[in-house]
């Protein structure tokens, strides 16, 4: 796919968190961003961290009688690609790691909004599974066969999930207020080639009035990426080639907790929080990197 600058200049670039479930030596807690935009991270430039539908969510928490920090779970998932970025800036973005442009992409980043239906579901289907999977297999033992058994499972709801997304061809966005469905992709002469789609966002200048600034995404590359990993995933398991990780391990953490009264108010703020991270909270994450 070519991309003039141009458009790489208007890319808003979103970027999902999930659960990793194979260990890996850069990540200690393995809470990762897909896709792994480190050439937007260290030029300074604007990603989107897509959301998800915290109501979906509220009731399963209740079902499971578990809960997500999201505070953590963002503030982790941030800092991993950060770490990532210092650590391949030079190899994949051809670009020096500085620590005023990090403070830019990250400013600009949490407090950024759009609304993309589609996928903050398939962000919001891909954390369910994850967390019904948890609920099963962190009552087993690592080594117990059972415990393998359903994480291939899981790989396998997720690859059907997201290759049926790529084959329906069409993604939900808003634009000018309405909803409007897009192609992913185009076909010609046999080959298929992502597309490129538009939107508008708001922006605040002073003296409150609002400025529209078109920007593009390319959904693809997310689908593709997720596709890769749990294929990757997947086959790790079944030919047996590296173990996963013990799932006690996120409650160990603080990360995933026993669902409480309180925690219905909580989903909603602890999301926001990030949005709203405080000046010096900003520069520690910065400066722990």
């Amino acid at each position: 796919m070519n991309i003039s600058k141009k458009d790489y200049k208007k890319d808003i670039a979103p970027i999902g968190f999930f659960f990793d479930i194979m260990p890996t030596e850069l990540f200690k807690v393995p809470i990762l961003p897909i896709p792994m935009r480190i050439d937007k991270v260290v030029k300074g430039e604007i990603t989107y961290f897509i959301r998800f539908n915290t109501d979906k969510l509220s009731s399963l928490f209740k079902e499971l009688n578990l809960f997500i920090d999201f505070r953590s779970f963002f503030i982790i998932g941030i800092r991993n690609l950060l770490e990532y970025a210092k650590k391949n800036s030079n190899e994949i973005a051809l670009h020096s790691f500085r620590k005023d442009l990090l403070r830019k992409w990250l400013n600009n980043s949490i407090s950024i909004e759009i609304d993309l239906p589609d996928l903050t579901e398939d962000l919001t289907y891909l954390l369910s599974e994850f967390l019904k999977t948890y609920s099963f297999i962190n009552k087993l033992n690592v080594n117990d066969e059972r415990y393998v058994k359903e994480l291939i499972n899981y790989c396998d709801r997720i690859i059907d999930y997201f290759q049926e997304r790529l084959e329906s061809n069409s993604i939900k966005i808003k634009s000018n207020g309405d909803y409007k469905e897009e192609k992913i992709y185009f076909i010609k002469k046999t080959k298929y080639y992502p597309r490129i789609i538009t939107i508008n966002i708001e922006k605040f200048r002073g003296g409150g009035k609002n400025i529209v600034k078109k920007m593009r995404f390319v959904p693809y590359l997310i689908y593709d990426d997720i596709l890769e990993t749990f294929f990757y995933n997947k086959k790790l398991l079944t030919k047996q080639k590296q173990k996963p990780y013990e799932f006690t391990f996120y409650k160990e953490k603080g990360i995933i907790l026993k669902y409480t009264s309180i925690t219905i108010n909580y989903l909603n703020n602890s999301i926001q929080d990030v949005c709203e991270l405080k000046p010096i909270e900003l520069e520690n994450l910065i400066n722990e990197i």
